[in-house]
C-alpha cells in the first residue's frame, strides 16, 4: 500500500487491499514507524507486513517497543512475518547498501 498517509488510512485503500488479497496477493504496508499505526496495520486483518525507516535509523530506541508489541499482538493476527521484516541482518543490508551508494560503489 502507497501514498499519502490520509490514503493509506482510507476505506478506499482497505477495500483495495482486501481485493488483492482476495486475490491472493501479499499485501505490505511502508512507513508504519509509531505504534497506533502498527496497530491500526494489524488490526486490518489483511497485512502480510510492515517496515519503517524508524526501524533502521533509531535502532535502540524504536525496534525493542515495536517487538514487543509485535509479540503481544493477539493470536488472529499473526506477528511472525511481520518480525522476520525487523531481523537486524535485514536492517545491516540496508545500511551497507545506502553506505555502498553513498561511497560511489555502484556495480
Amino acid at each position: 500500500m502507497a501514498g499519502s498517509t490520509d490514503f493509506k488510512l482510507s476505506d478506499q485503500m482497505a477495500a483495495i487491499c482486501r481485493e488483492g488479497k482476495r486475490r491472493g496477493l501479499w499485501i505490505h504496508a511502508g512507513r508504519v514507524n509509531t505504534p497506533d499505526r502498527i496497530d491500526h496495520m494489524l488490526g486490518l486483518g489483511f497485512v502480510d507486513s510492515i517496515d519503517g525507516s524508524a526501524f533502521d535509523k533509531f535502532r535502540d530506541t524504536h525496534l525493542p517497543w515495536a517487538l514487543k508489541q509485535l509479540s503481544t499482538t493477539p493470536d488472529e493476527v499473526t506477528a511472525a512475518p511481520l518480525q522476520g521484516l525487523l531481523d537486524l541482518p535485514l536492517a545491516s543490508a540496508a545500511r551497507s547498501s545506502r553506505a555502498a551508494l553513498s561511497a560511489g560503489d555502484v556495480r
